[in-house]
């Protein structure tokens, strides 16, 4: 099988780049599969990851995939034309990889069902082997840590809210950690910033916490809660969005707003984070936390990889 890529984003500090390069190392270790770098040389399937054109595929007559995680669904000036870009490759693909059952019903919601892809599937992302409960562990000099983990640029990803929420809670044996790079940060000696941490480097930072809490709004399959509950930490998370279908067991997911309608948002304006919720979550995973650290193989990139290459071997008929 001779499979191209088409990244459209080249950012090494974002989900998506990081995921396919996971992917990419996997599938190229795998015994008839070659990976050809150069989409403009014979190849059977193009894999476009969230948007972008495939006529360098046309020409070999070669099978398109998307992976996509779902829609710009904020008020932004420029959603409707980055929504366009992913309609327009949505629409003319052979196969579709949602990331979650989420991702999937925005889709529908807003651009129907695909009109080309006579496959489509929901494969979550996976991580690598380095991720697991056991290794180096980060001191953060805290009796319980609370770690928050991501793209702090986007609005949706609530970190002020999630601080706003920490200094409520009336304990003074909890420390925040923030990993990712955030805008305004401030002082306080339960609060610690760490800023962008190298992929290979996480796992340690992970394993320091006792618990994660995930409370972006209406996210996908971030690769932070996959990577922290595959290191054996519980996650907190709220019950809008993707995320709740990977915990499993593995967190508590609080309902901290209404359901969410598959509209557009604003994303400037979200609900606050209810503190006694997340407390109680804190509390519940503190006193019972052998009940929530499960062994989770489902996440590994072996699992997921071979999913990939299953679906593709079924959308090349093979």
């Amino acid at each position: 099988m001779k499979l191209a890529f088409h990244r459209r984003e080249e950012n090494p500090t974002i989900g998506p780049f990081i995921f396919l390069e996971r992917l990419i190392k996997y599938i190229g270790r795998q015994q008839g599969i070659e990976i050809v770098r150069n989409p403009g040389r014979f190849h059977e399937l193009h894999f476009i990851n969230i948007s972008g054109s495939g006529r360098l595929a046309d020409q070999w007559r070669a099978k398109k995939v998307l992976r996509i995680d779902g829609i710009y669904h904020d008020f932004s000036p420029t959603r409707d034309e980055q929504n366009q870009g992913i309609a327009s490759t949505y629409h003319s693909v052979d196969g579709v990889i949602f990331q979650c059952e989420f991702a999937r019903k925005m889709l529908y919601k807003h651009f129907g069902k695909p009109k080309q892809a006579q496959h489509e599937t929901i494969i979550c992302n996976g991580v690598d082997e380095s991720f697991t409960p056991y290794g180096e562990v980060i001191d953060y000099g805290f009796p319980i840590s609370i770690v928050v983990s991501g793209k702090w640029c986007w609005p949706s990803k609530r970190l002020p809210q999630m601080v706003d929420c920490f200094l409520q809670i009336p304990r003074d044996d909890i420390g925040l950690i923030i990993l990712g790079e955030a805008q305004n940060r401030i002082g306080h000696p339960r609060i610690k910033y760490f800023g962008f941490i190298p992929p290979d480097k996480l796992p340690a930072y992970y394993r320091g916490a006792t618990v994660m809490l995930h409370a972006a709004y209406t996210d996908w399959c971030p690769n932070s809660v996959v990577e922290a509950l595959a290191c054996g930490v519980p996650v907190i998370t709220t019950h809008n969005g993707g995320v709740p279908e990977i915990i499993k067991g593995s967190g508590i997911i609080i309902k901290n707003e209404p359901d969410y309608d598959l509209e557009f948002k604003d994303f400037n304006n979200l609900p606050a984070l209810k503190a006694n919720l997340v407390a109680e979550a804190i509390d519940l995973i503190v006193d019972k936390r052998q009940d929530y650290v499960t062994f989770r193989p489902d996440l590994t990139i072996e699992y997921c990889g071979q999913q990939y290459l299953d679906f593709f071997k079924k959308v090349l008929n093979k």
